[in-house]
């Protein structure tokens, strides 16, 4: 394991080398756990410094959207692999990004690219489009 530099004060100079030096050490929790870390706010006077870290998930299992469609998929005659999968619908571009049973008439879950907006369609629409592009 890298040795941490010793620091005996803390100033505007240093900081930034002080947070990059603590990122870097904390490389193998990313690739351990997956995530992405990244320092957001920092605040330090001569002696102590306070770092905010936020950590990203950066798989798809923890949110578990992957995985539900993959589950159900087959109820509705579509395939695992169309998750993800971009569709031209209205003019706007489209993601497969899950599927809701209890919505008998349209249980395919759509999100728009670049807004992110949610749209609900039927399967045979998606299969469709699917089709064409």
């Amino acid at each position: 394991m890298k040795e941490l530099k010793i620091y005996t004060n803390f100033t505007r100079q240093n900081l930034h080398e002080f947070k990059d030096e603590v990122l870097d050490y904390l490389k193998g929790a990313e690739v351990r756990f997956e995530v992405k870390f990244k320092v957001s706010k920092i605040v330090f006077d001569q002696y102590t410094v306070t770092l905010s870290l936020d950590a990203q998930v950066m798989n798809d299992k923890v949110n578990g959207e992957k995985e539900d469609f993959v589950t159900k998929a087959e109820y509705i005659n579509l395939k695992p692999e169309m998750y993800g999968k971009v569709i031209k619908l209205n003019e706007q571009n489209m993601m497969i990004s899950g599927i809701n049973l209890r919505a008998t008439k349209q249980p395919v879950i759509l999100t728009e690219v670049g807004t992110n907006r949610k749209y609900k369609v039927d399967v045979m629409t998606v299969i469709r489009h699917l089709a064409v592009a």
